[in-house]
């Protein structure tokens, strides 16, 4: 459904039928509700799925540019820069699949580039927030050390992504989860705890 007459319920009812449930508690209540806004507009404007994959990298770009400036100039400003373009950023990497769904353009092509866009943005930004540490923080090598294991451990985490399907299936939401062994209760937390961004700024 691509036009640019479809109102705000009809996206909602089309990105409903197309989109999968969301996979942490942050990802339900604020990277899906900044989704709901993309997928509109990207359904009113006739914007493709591999551009969204592009905007969402550009805006992930940027804020890895703002961290590494925020290591030589710090301040609230652009620490909100920060987080509203990455957050707008992951917005958008929640609906582009579901806009190609939506509007029945999904391809191999368009997987892989999403898939490969993803792994190259995060690997950006981790390299700025460890620039960002080593240059506000030079002499504190517990710092630097502890930065380099959450950078692997985050790292790590992404490329194995796929774990999520162990953890929530597609028909089960994450509140819904009420008999979680020990393990998959803790895997819960991490993926909660990476999902938000957290992992990069501490």
């Amino acid at each position: 459904m691509v036009s640019d007459k479809i109102t705000w319920n009809q996206s909602l009812e089309s990105l409903q039928q197309v989109s999968h449930p969301a996979s942490t508690i942050f990802h339900k209540y604020i990277s899906k509700n900044i989704g709901k806004v993309i997928f509109f507009l990207a359904l009113r404007w006739g914007v493709t799925p591999n551009a969204l994959t592009s905007y969402s990298f550009l805006l992930l770009s940027i804020s890895s540019v703002l961290i590494c400036i925020a290591a030589i100039s710090p301040g609230y400003l652009i620490f909100s820069q920060i987080l509203l373009l990455s957050q707008i950023s992951y917005g958008i990497d929640c609906v582009d699949g579901a806009v190609a769904r939506a509007s029945n353009t999904q391809s191999k092509f368009g997987q892989f580039y999403d898939l490969a866009i993803d792994r190259i943005a995060v690997t950006l930004i981790v390299l700025a927030s460890l620039f960002f540490v080593f240059s506000s923080h030079p002499n504190n090598l517990s710092l630097q050390i502890a930065s380099i294991i959450g950078s692997v451990l985050y790292l790590t985490f992404q490329s194995v992504s796929s774990i999520r399907g162990l953890i929530f299936s597609r028909n089960q939401r994450p509140e819904q989860s009420a008999s979680l062994s020990l393990a998959l209760l803790v895997a819960r937390l991490l993926l909660e705890f990476a999902d938000t961004g957290i992992f990069l700024f501490l």
